[in-house]
């Protein structure tokens, strides 16, 4: 009995090492730790600005005071070096008010990313998303892949499916929570506004599952002018 008992304590050692190299290795596919700092920059600047031009913005992507220091932390994260001020174990939460450059960041850093490293991150809308997990609930592709979901929190809290109430979002984080897949997402909301919307249950486990970066600064968006015609009456 007790050589049995043995053998199963050493075979559960031996699975539980296991995991933990397979999940040293899937982390080790986010990493792109060859990457040097000015191919970064060059990459992800390219990137931002081919965003702003699908955006009908033809103007080059600004490297500033308000996002230089988010830049650089996210090459570090993306090299995995110890200097990195993030968790790079981890994914990113990047919030900040309406247009501060968050979507154009996160959009570019994904693009590189994904030029870049061995896992691609799949993006989408939260609004689409929810359409879809409405259509096809949470797929193994939503509760598995990378994501980077644009605009978190705008999406509606719950919707309506032939009479049954759902949640779309807090089954999907709570589904990617436990298989330990890597989320990426702006939102115009700090942590006590989604904790109202999704829950003090799900917002503890974004705080485990991603960085919250804040994001300050001016409006990026270009107003064009109001023009006026015609006679005062």
């Amino acid at each position: 009995m007790g050589g049995l008992t043995r053998s199963a304590v050493e075979f559960a050692l031996m699975q539980m090492q296991e995991e933990n190299i397979l999940k040293h290795n899937k982390n080790a596919e986010y990493k792109c730790p060859d990457l040097l700092k000015e191919d970064f920059w060059k990459l992800f600047v390219s990137n931002a600005s081919g965003v702003l031009r699908k955006r009908g913005l033809y103007k080059d992507f600004i490297v500033d005071d308000y996002n230089r220091e988010i830049l650089k932390q996210l090459y570090l994260y993306l090299t995995g070096n110890k200097a990195c001020k993030l968790n790079v174990n981890a994914g990113i939460i990047l919030a900040g008010p309406v247009g501060c450059g968050k979507s154009v960041i996160m959009e570019s850093f994904v693009n590189t990313y994904n030029r870049l490293c061995k896992r691609a991150i799949i993006s989408i809308h939260t609004k689409d998303l929810v359409a879809q997990i409405k259509k096809e609930g949470v797929s193994s592709k939503n509760r598995y892949q990378p994501l980077y979901i644009d605009d978190m929190g705008r999406e509606s809290d719950e919707i309506k499916d032939f009479g049954n109430v759902l949640t779309p979002m807090v089954d999907l984080f709570a589904a990617r929570y436990d298989s330990g897949s890597r989320t990426f997402a702006t939102t115009n909301f700090n942590y006590e506004e989604l904790e109202k919307k999704y829950g003090e249950f799900i917002v503890s486990r974004l705080k485990e599952m991603c960085n919250f970066v804040v994001m300050i600064g001016p409006s990026k968006r270009v107003e064009n002018p109001i023009q006026t015609y015609g006679k005062k009456i």
